[in-house]
């Protein structure tokens, strides 16, 4: 639901879903990692996520989920080093994620490395809608 309110133009709603979840139970790994990768995903809020994002990947059972839910913000904050330091640790997990790796393309070129493009087209040949859905949140190779 927190998706759809965003998508509708709304994430300050969207996000105030997360928070009263999060307020009724803050350690829940699942809320932690939730509310990190809805304000990553949105570019909404990221001045305060990180400590979230940090606590979602040290609660969760196996954080591959919470790993690429902070390289998003990562991303976003433009901090390509730690981003894909968390992609790469996500992809230890779970090696050939798609949505990992097309992240991780997208994070490779803009810090420089050509060698992006390969990510991005091994993720789209599992995932083929991959740069539509992530286009659709402002995300995508640098111009």
């Amino acid at each position: 639901m927190c998706r759809w309110v965003a998508l509708e133009g709304d994430p300050a709603s969207g996000h105030a879903l997360l928070a009263d979840l999060l307020d009724e139970q803050p350690q829940n790994a699942d809320y932690l990692n939730a509310d990190c990768w809805f304000r990553g995903l949105n570019n909404f809020a990221l001045d305060d996520v990180l400590g979230r994002c940090t606590q979602a990947v040290e609660r969760a059972g196996n954080p591959y989920a919470a790993l690429d839910s902070r390289a998003l913000v990562h991303f976003r904050q433009r901090d390509w080093d730690s981003a894909l330091a968390d992609l790469d640790a996500t992809l230890g997990i779970v090696p050939g994620l798609p949505e990992s790796l097309y992240l991780r393309g997208i994070v490779r070129l803009h810090a420089g490395d050509e060698d992006g493009r390969k990510d991005i087209a091994e993720a789209v040949r599992m995932v083929p809608y991959l740069p539509n859905m992530y286009s659709t949140y402002g995300i995508g190779p640098p111009n």
